[in-house]
Formats: structure tokens, C-alpha cells, sequence
């Protein structure tokens, strides 16, 4: 985990009221734990996953998008999917990412990555991106082995019309926030412009709507 543990020196940003925000990212668990497969739920003081098993929550904190950088440290030496897929390795399921109110509001295009690693082309999804772009990367990678949702659980087995029927019973505020971001791909940015609320909101609210819906799914099965 060495080269996850590296620092490149610079000031940490200025800003008198800077808040630092988080988002955790869920990443498939390793073959070593064999738990943590699909959505997790929680049930009394557990987390459980899709087959209601206990899953052993293990993290790891990766800063530098509340940094000048605006963007997760080590990447000027390694690809990101690179970065993720050693974390994951070593055994880890979740990643804690801190961030600024000064990285959302301005949300600049960071330049602090390398394009070449290892003898190939390295970070061509970041190029040209903004920092909350960037986010929803990393939350995403291109061909990542994420865990699914409630959602793509059931489309899985065609079954679209009892889920049609669960998103439509979520509040408003959370359906309006799943619909944007889980079905019609729209990234955190955008649906905050739309909505005229925080980022750090709708986060949240995408959290709880997801939340929701897997309750109201689990209790029809």
C-alpha cells in the first residue's frame, strides 16, 4: 500500500470557512471477505448485503479534492482505476473522499495527473473534465465492477413493473434526484443546478431515495 501513501508537497487551500464535505464510494468486495455482493441494507446494528450476509466494512481515506489539486492525490503517478483496483486488492470496500466548498463552487478543470503510466496511456477520462466531473468518475470508473443497485437488480430479472412502481412511491425530492442521476445519467452538478440545491444535498438525497427504494423492494419479495 506504499504507493497509496504518497505526498506531494503544497499548501492546503485557503478559505476561511472551507467546510470538507465526503463522499464514500462502495467498492465490490474482494474474494478474500466473499461478502459485500450487490446492494447493502442495514438491519438492526449490521450491514448486510443483497444475500443478507454481513459485510465487513473496511476503508480507506483518499484526499486531495479539498486540496489545490482539486482532485484525488497520487494520480500524477498512477492511472485512477489503477489506484482503485489496489485498493481493492489489498481488501478494502470503501474509500472516503473528502472535499471543499471551494472545489464545488468553483469546480475548476484539474491538471495535476499523469497521461502515461507503466507504459501506457494513463487518466484519459479525467482530460478536459471538471472536478465534480471527476468525482462522478471516480465514483464510476469505466468498467468498474460496481455493486449493483435495487434498480439494475430488477431489470436483471425483468422485472420493470414492480419497480416502476417503487420509484413512484418514493417523496418527491428523492424521486426527482434517483430519476435524475440513476436513470437519466445526469451527473451531480447538473442535478444541483436543476434542483437549485447543494451538491452535498444531493448526495444525500440520492443516498436516502436508494436507501428507500431497497427497503420497499426487499419488503414485496
Amino acid at each position: 500500500m506504499d504507493n497509496l501513501h504518497r505526498t506531494k508537497p503544497g499548501p492546503l487551500t485557503k478559505h476561511v470557512k472551507l467546510a470538507l464535505p465526503a463522499m464514500a464510494l462502495l467498492l465490490a468486495t474482494p474474494a478474500a471477505f466473499s461478502q459485500g455482493t450487490g446492494y447493502w441494507h442495514a438491519s438492526g446494528n449490521q450491514v448486510l448485503d443483497s444475500n443478507n450476509q454481513v459485510v465487513r466494512l473496511a476503508g480507506v481515506n483518499w484526499y486531495g479534492f479539498e486540496t489545490p489539486d482539486f482532485l484525488a492525490h497520487g494520480l500524477w503517478a498512477q492511472d485512477y482505476k489503477t489506484v482503485l483496483n489496489t485498493i481493492k486488492s489489498n481488501g478494502y470496500n470503501v474509500i472516503r473522499i473528502p472535499f471543499s466548498n471551494q472545489m464545488v463552487e468553483s469546480n475548476p478543470i484539474p491538471t495535476n495527473f499523469t497521461s502515461f503510466a507503466d507504459g501506457v496511456a494513463a487518466n484519459t477520462a479525467l482530460v478536459g473534465q471538471t472536478a465534480l466531473a471527476d468525482l462522478d468518475t471516480l465514483d464510476l470508473p469505466e468498467g468498474a465492477d460496481a455493486a449493483p443497485n435495487p434498480e439494475q437488480e430488477l431489470i436483471a430479472v425483468e422485472d420493470g413493473e414492480r419497480l416502476r412502481r417503487a420509484i413512484a412511491g418514493l417523496p418527491s425530492p428523492f424521486l426527482e434526484t434517483l430519476v435524475m442521476r440513476d436513470i437519466n445519467g445526469l451527473s451531480y452538478r447538473e442535478i444541483a443546478e436543476a434542483t437549485q440545491t447543494p451538491v452535498g444535498t444531493v448526495m444525500s438525497r440520492l443516498a436516502r431515495a436508494r436507501a428507500l427504494l431497497g427497503k420497499t423492494l426487499r419488503a414485496e419479495v
